[in-house]
């Protein structure tokens, strides 16, 4: 048989179901066959078999979209052809369907709107009003008048329940039906007829008897007397106080009112109970939060929906009604595991049943798949070894021309092709032909059929534009608001960072949702001020946004329209979009948005949202209508985007997964801090090789003739361009526009006036930096020179080396010979110098000097050494800060990142290693050069981590972080803006008497791999 329905959106929803004439109806159980539930040619069920027993308690389960919904709807209002028509059904919705007009307008108290929720007691209450008040009435006419008008209700009832059987039934059963709906019409006719005449009934007395000694006995069976107290029981154990009780129902927030329709379910007695999440507003047993790291609201608000919780799984699992058919969908796995006693899997348009929980269905569907997978492989080596003897025994019939053995070879050719199969039937004995596959098949073995696993849930949600100046999205200082004068929420200071995370928790009604309207700007404070940086977006997903779109002239849209509507998008462009969130094809195109499941509609709204990807996501209840693949694939997008995100959820494992940063079992995020761990010793490694190759290298003659000494004049003055760079694009410019920049008055909370907010901080806090490294250094030059003069032998004899020193070695003369012994005593290259032959320092081929000049030789060694120093200073201070900057990063930012890092900390390391190993020290002090290699090195890995070990509580886009990082940046880029220009500039170019005489060439080559190196870092620092 065939049932179609129109719904609202005037999309037909087609359920087919196999039936015979002789197929019971009055029986308390639902068993069919062959049931095809359709949805604009897309089948949700195709010839399946609906089993539901008496007593039994049902999870079902499967994807979003899969049609858990849309097939409680089908049994709720008997589109499947064959349920009893005996059968008492409620159905609680997980999507509210409520006329916000009359819900603002009503006076009713949350306890009326739940008794009158029972609408076959509120129709026998309001027939027994309408009865008295018709018996105790003076005017016989308007008694007649009441009695007319009560059958007149019930004809129309009687017709429409009528219409419903004739339109499910064909056949002799359907000719049947089709006379029943006749029948009720002509008594519809007659009642409107004897209604409008305004003719007095003579025997409206007795016919007023008669009705109330019915309504009577409905009643009591309805158990009227004690419906209230029901109610009231039902409403406390749901967590409702004696106040929220008696309060308007209008007043409730979104959470309570699906308790409210929870409780009415609950209260209406019925032989099949049907409900889509009903613990959705509730807090998972399973996803809890530690009681230590709960603060003593939550705790409270924790305690109090837990005992809910427990109380709904108390009721349903202990039913008034023993018989009673439970049929529960919840995508909190305890909550059901708690309840049900077997289970239903919706998967590729088919149910699954299986006794247990659905965790035990689970571990049972996992062994069994395993055991046919080990019974496949078994069997595949046993067709291979037995094909490759039926092989070689046709080979070798062929060549002796046996006729027999051909014969025997075909025959087991042939049992192979037919008998080749599973040696077990499906419950798990020997297989037996006639048993088991009786029938024609085409083999008389059972396929051993293994389940594909779904497709995994991905989503990816880009990343937003960059917004200037970088610091607070929004700062609320002292906000207050509130429906009357006592504020619902009151002095609240708060503050959201680019790229930070913030979960509100509490109970229901507390003012979550209301205070994520005050950071949208929805609703304006009654007092303090908010103050929002002027040029982000914001994406506000609101707990009704499902319900919005189940509502008027949208759920008659399609997906795609209304997809294209919002986003103001052409169709190339939305329909690709809609793809990554898994509406694509016909879903998009001719489905309308009515018919989506609650997930599905979910994924539409983030899918307008985050077209355009906002700087600010505000998420209200976004898990309540999501499956457990969705909402982890949804977590780990979340964790790794680089907007600021604001969570409200009851899912209090959500909250500690995407708030606090706990990892997820079997997710990436365990691999990426692999990742990170391992790239602390692959950056550590290249540090150290940066630096150390110089030194080691030339410390060590037999390594020293390996390398081309133009090599080492290349690494030196390259790496000195990457460090003067980096102290310019990657320090000072950042630090300038981002954290410090001028534009950045939010980022200051208002502790400075508004003169001081345009300063430009970071130029400002670098130059400070530049003038105290000079300070620093001449300080040092004054009191620490002498010390190390003494050590070095080059403070009070003068320079150890004349400045003609060069020309004299030109010319191949020693004009100071005395003076070789204390030259080969601090000289590292180990040769000596007046036994240089005339040009011998000079490339033939390009003419470029290529002679190792350890150092300027008209500076002293003690110089030298102060110099190098407070470079090397610079470098570590600068480079803690980049290692923890790569640790706390995004992981869709780690691989970039890591990949610049790896750059910039082998070419600065060339740049301080070489300077190093330059330096002319006495041979006590020849670790001194090692110790600042290793100094180096582990600056950045010390900074990793830190990163690593603070990642899930520092927030580098945060005011205070970006404030602080911009200190340090500028401190970092003073002090290497004073060793670049000092340093590696004009001491190395200008006050260095070798320049003065060495070739042009020489010169072109150092300036071209200085200016290579500072280029290049400018480049990378884009990604830095």
């Amino acid at each position: 048989m065939r049932t179609t329905l129109l719904m609202a959106s005037q999309t037909p929803i087609v359920a087919t179901s196999q039936q015979t004439r002789f197929n019971p109806t009055e029986t308390p159980d639902i068993q069919l066959e062959q049931v095809t539930v359709t949805i604009n040619d897309r089948e949700l069920l195709s010839d399946a078999t609906l089993k539901l027993n008496p007593g039994v308690r049902y999870a079902l389960v499967g994807r979003n979209g899969s049609g858990k919904s849309t097939l409680l709807h089908a049994i709720a209002d008997r589109l499947i052809p064959g349920i009893p028509s005996t059968l008492r059904m409620t159905l609680v919705t997980q999507i509210l369907k409520e006329n916000p007009t009359t819900v603002i307008q009503g006076t009713s108290t949350v306890l009326d709107h739940v008794i009158d929720g029972h609408m076959e007691l509120s129709r026998a209450k309001f027939e027994y009003d309408r009865l008295m008040q018709s018996l105790s009435s003076s005017s016989p006419v308007e008694s007649s008048r009441i009695v007319d008008a009560i059958l007149l209700d019930r004809a129309k009832i009687s017709l429409e329940e009528a219409r419903k059987v004739a339109a499910r039934r064909s056949g002799a059963r359907g000719k049947d039906a089709r006379a029943a709906e006749i029948k009720a019409e002509e008594d519809v006719q007659k009642a409107e007829k004897r209604s409008a005449s305004g003719m007095m009934d003579e025997m409206w007395a007795a016919t007023a008897n008669v009705l109330l000694a019915e309504i009577q006995v409905v009643l009591e069976l309805l158990d009227a007397a004690n419906a209230e107290s029901s109610a009231l029981r039902i409403l406390a154990g749901l967590g409702f106080t004696p106040e929220m009780i008696k309060s308007p129902y209008a007043a409730l927030s979104g959470g309570w009112r699906s308790r409210a329709a929870l409780a009415t379910g609950l209260l209406v007695p019925a032989d099949l109970l049907l409900l889509d999440e009903p613990s959705n507003f509730m807090v998972a047993i399973f996803k809890i939060l530690p009681i230590f790291v709960l603060g003593i609201n939550s705790l409270i608000d924790y305690l109090q929906d837990l005992q809910t919780l427990l109380y709904l799984e108390r009721i349903l699992s202990n039913p008034i009604n023993p018989s009673q058919t439970l049929v529960l969908t919840s995508h909190d796995r305890t909550f059901l595991d708690n309840v049900v006693q077997e289970t239903i899997l919706l998967r590729h348009a088919q149910l699954d049943y299986g006794s247990g929980s659905p965790s035990q269905f689970e571990v049972m569907e996992a062994e069994a798949k395993l055991s046919k997978v080990k019974e496949n492989d078994a069997l595949d080596k046993k067709r291979e070894h037995i094909e490759a003897s039926i092989t070689k025994g046709r080979r070798a019939a062929q060549q002796s021309g046996d006729e027999n053995r051909q014969r025997m070879i075909k025959s087991r050719q042939r049992k192979l092709d037919e008998r080749w199969g599973s040696e077990t039937s499906s419950k798990g004995g020997r297989f037996k032909l006639n048993r088991d596959l009786p029938g024609f098949h085409d083999s008389r073995r059972l396929a051993i059929d293994i389940e594909e696993d779904e497709k995994e849930v991905r989503i990816r949600i880009d990343v937003p534009s960059d917004l200037r100046p970088n610091g607070t999205l929004v700062h609320l200082e002292n906000v207050g608001w509130g429906y009357s004068k006592d504020n619902l929420i009151g002095g609240v200071t708060m503050g959201v960072e680019q790229g930070g995370r913030m979960g509100l928790l509490g109970a229901n009604g507390q003012g979550k949702t209301t205070l994520a309207k005050l950071i949208v700007g929805q609703v304006q404070p009654r007092s303090g001020n908010i103050t929002r940086h002027p040029n982000m977006r914001v994406g506000y997903f609101t707990q009704l946004a499902v319900e919005r779109l189940s509502e008027g002239d949208v759920s008659k849209e399609t997906p795609l329209h209304h997809f294209m509507e919002q986003t103001v998008t052409s169709n190339a462009e939305a329909r690709p979009f809609l793809g990554r969130w898994g509406l694509g094809g016909k879903m998009a195109s001719q489905t309308p948005i009515g018919m989506l499941s609650g997930g599905q509609k979910v994924r539409l709204a983030l899918a307008i949202l985050l077209y355009q990807p906002p700087h600010l996501l505000i998420l209200d209840e976004i898990t309540t209508h999501l499956d457990a693949p969705t909402i982890v694939a949804l977590v780990s997008a979340l964790r790794g985007w680089n907007g600021a995100v604001v969570l409200i959820t009851h899912d209090r494992w959500f909250h500690k997964v995407l708030i606090e940063g706990m990892a997820i079992e079997g997710d990436d995020e365990n691999e990426i801090k692999e990742t990170k761990a391992a790239a602390i010793i692959i950056v550590l490694l290249t540090s150290l090789a940066g630096t150390l190759f110089p030194v080691i290298t030339r410390r060590t003659p037999r390594l020293r003739v390996l390398v081309h000494p133009l090599v080492f004049q290349i690494a030196k003055y390259f790496g000195s361009g990457v460090i003067l760079s980096t102290s310019i694009v990657h320090l000072l410019e950042p630090a300038a526009d981002d954290e410090l920049g001028p534009a950045n008055t939010i980022s200051y909370g208002g502790c400075i006036s508004d003169a001081w907010t345009d300063y430009p901080y970071a130029f400002g806090i670098c130059l400070a930096a530049l003038f105290f490294t000079f300070l620093l250094e001449l300080c040092a030059f004054r009191l620490g020179i002498a010390y190390l003069g003494q050590q070095l032998g080059d403070y009070s004899s003068g320079p150890i080396r004349p400045p003609s020193r060069p020309a004299e070695l030109e010319a191949g003369t020693n004009a100071n010979p005395e003076n070789d012994t204390d030259v080969k005593a601090i000289n590292n290259t180990g040769k000596d110098e007046s036994k240089v032959a005339p040009g011998e320092d000079v490339d033939p081929e390009s003419g470029i000097d290529i002679k190792f000049k350890d150092s300027d030789e008209s500076i002293p060694p003690s110089a030298q050494i102060l110099g190098v120093a407070i470079l090397e200073f610079g470098i570590v201070f600068h480079s803690v800060i980049i290692g923890l900057t790569i640790a706390i990063s995004r992981n869709n930012q780690f691989n970039t990142l890591f990949i610049v890092i790896i750059f910039h900390q082998g070419f600065e390391g060339l740049g301080l290693g070489t300077r190093l190993s330059f330096l002319q020290l006495p041979h006590k002090w020849h670790f001194a050069p090692i110790i600042g290699s290793f100094l180096y090195s582990f600056a950045t890995p010390l900074g990793m981590v830190i990163g690593l070990a603070t990642r899930t509580s520092l927030s580098m886009t945060s005011a205070s972080a970006a404030i602080a990082s911009g200190i340090l940046d500028s401190i970092s880029a003073g002090i290497l803006l004073y060793s670049g220009t000092v340093q590696l500039i004009a001491q190395e170019f200008i006050l260095n008497n070798y320049y003065h005489t060495c070739p042009w060439k020489t010169v072109v080559m150092a300036l071209t791999s200085f200016g290579l190196g500072a280029a290049i870092m400018s480049l990378l620092a884009k990604w830095i």
